[in-house]
Order: structure tokens, then sequence, then C-alpha cells
């Protein structure tokens, strides 16, 4: 359920309402629920003696993007616009799932709250009712996942390239076994290009 402890609740924003396409900031969808619904009674069914508040939604994703099958198409792209929180939320689980596959040793709260830290407002700073710590950023969600100072010597270098080879059949380093240049092999090029990526103090070129 949206307002469950354990879950990230998503609201929705018209893609084409976002900072990306000049829209600053992005436009919350007027379908997209209120959150901080509080929850009245334990699970006995006794009442709380006092309310839980959580804070939903934790952010808000895009909706409104093309589909090869579903909804119409508003945008004259050619394909049908699929709109909604339903929408929406499968773009927030996206950009989980690129977090995940930067560094898969991540809890889900690491991954909620990394989503909720580099989110863009939508309102006044900090949460809001509305529209949680606001939109997602994927790009800005990852890189401060991202692990490249294999070793923990405070930089990124050949040796760790090194030792990222080594561990290159071993499930639990596969995290680590980026080309980041997508030229085939991994070597002190992809330990730049990564250092790039990444925006953590250990990360340096």
């Amino acid at each position: 359920h949206t307002n469950a402890a354990g879950a990230a609740s998503v609201g929705a924003a018209m893609y084409q309402f976002t900072p990306y396409f000049g829209v600053s900031p992005a436009l919350l969808e007027s379908f997209s629920s209120v959150g901080t619904t509080p929850i009245l009674f334990n699970t006995d069914g006794t009442t709380k003696l006092t309310p839980d508040v959580r804070p939903k939604p934790q952010f808000v994703a895009p909706d409104g993007g093309d589909t090869t099958f579903f909804g119409s198409d508003t945008d004259g792209s050619g394909y049908p616009n699929f709109f909604g929180t339903s929408a929406a939320a499968p773009h927030a689980a996206a950009v989980a799932a690129l977090m995940l596959q930067a560094k898969s040793t991540l809890t889900p709260a690491a991954i909620y709250a990394t989503m909720a830290a580099t989110a863009l407002d939508m309102g006044a700073a900090g949460f809001d009712t509305n529209t949680g710590a606001g939109l997602v950023q994927a790009d800005m969600a990852v890189r401060n996942v991202a692990t490249c100072d294999v070793n923990g010597d405070g930089k990124v270098d050949i040796n760790d390239i090194n030792l990222i080879v080594a561990a290159r059949n071993t499930p639990a380093n596969s995290m680590d076994l980026r080309d980041w240049n997508h030229d085939g092999i991994i070597n002190v090029l992809d330990a730049r290009g990564c250092a790039l990526m990444c925006t953590k103090p250990g990360c340096a070129p």
C-alpha cells in the first residue's frame, strides 16, 4: 500500500512540464494524490493513541511518456501517452534499478533516501505534502551511489581497475565491472570516466 511504512509513494508530473522542458519548478499533475494521510488504527483494530502520519509521497516522477499500446497520442509524437501515478511509479522504479546496477548492495531505505536527497524541490525547500522531496533526478541519484574507489585509498586510478578486473568473475563484485567509455575493455580510462560520473568525495580523477 502506498501508505505502508516500507513503501515509496510517488506523485506524478507531466514530463513536458519539468525543468528539462523549461518549466521550473515542475508542475504536479492535478490528480496526483495528497500525502500524509494519517493512520488511525493499530493492526489489531484498536485506535492509536496518536495518529501515525508518514511523509508520503516521498517524491515525484514523470508521467505522460510514450508507449506502443496504451493511452492516446496527446503530444503528437505518433505514440500513445500513458498518464497517472501508475505511469510515474515505474519511472521511479527505473531510477532505483539504475542505482542498484551501479551499487548492488543498496538497501531500499538507502535508495529512497538518495532519491529524495537528490530530488528537485517543487515547492518550499524540503518535504511538501503534495510533492514530497520533489522531482526525482535519475542522473544525480545514480552519481551519488557510484562506487569507483574500490580499494578505499581516496582516489580512483589504475589500482582500482586492477582490483575490478581481478574480481570480474566474482558475482558479489559485479557491480564494479563498468566499461564506462564502452570500448569493450576495462582499464584506467574507465577509472577516469567513473570518477567524472561520481560526486562522492572519494571519486577523484
